[in-house]
């Protein structure tokens, strides 16, 4: 009887987040489509935001950083196995320049294919749609629309470098300090 009572108990015990689980599913209302007018005041925002072109520009700059990227990381690979010898790793080095490039190729299409630009726009909209009510969008629409906005939208390439080159300075400045500089070779 005893055992009988340990085993209801353990099955109970081990049943309950399931039902728990189904129960909160069932009364959980499914996801609610966006309400239209907050869909197209989300289109309007994005384009407004001119979310497109900035994407865009992002996507080619990926695409034009990719193979120094790619080849900066299999260099720091390459140069940290140890079980390489220099002669071995300059070998490495000198494929890895050749072959890299070839390889980027395929990548900087996909990156360059407008259709990825419109499937990344179209997963945003439902995104900013559940994120925001129709009244703060309403609320960015009109800041978007002003003259403040729209020469923030003409200064924004500008503060982005700046930005960047500050950024990459100061983080130069305070790697600086933490990490022993190597010995020159002269």
């Amino acid at each position: 009887m005893m055992k009988r009572l340990v085993a209801t108990m353990c099955a109970l015990a081990l049943s309950a987040p399931v039902v728990a689980q189904a129960a909160a599913q069932v009364q959980a209302p499914a996801a609610a489509a966006a309400d239209p007018a907050l869909t197209r005041s989300v289109r309007e925002l994005l384009t407004l935001m001119k979310y497109r072109e900035q994407l865009t520009a992002r996507l080619q700059q990926t695409a034009q950083a990719m193979p120094k990227a790619v080849l900066q990381a299999q260099a720091v690979r390459i140069n940290a196995n140890a079980k390489l010898t220099e002669e071995q790793k300059k070998a490495e080095l000198a494929i890895a320049a050749n072959d890299i490039p070839k390889g980027m190729a395929a990548g900087q299409r996909v990156l360059s294919d407008p259709k990825l630009v419109d499937d990344i726009f179209e997963r945003v909209v439902p995104m900013y749609a559940r994120l925001f009510t129709l009244a703060e969008v309403n609320d960015l629409l009109a800041f978007y629309r002003s003259p403040t906005a729209a020469k923030l939208q003409g200064l924004l390439p500008q503060i982005m470098q700046e930005t960047n080159q500050l950024t990459q300075e100061m983080v130069r400045e305070r790697l600086a300090t933490v990490i022993p500089q190597a010995p020159r070779k002269k």
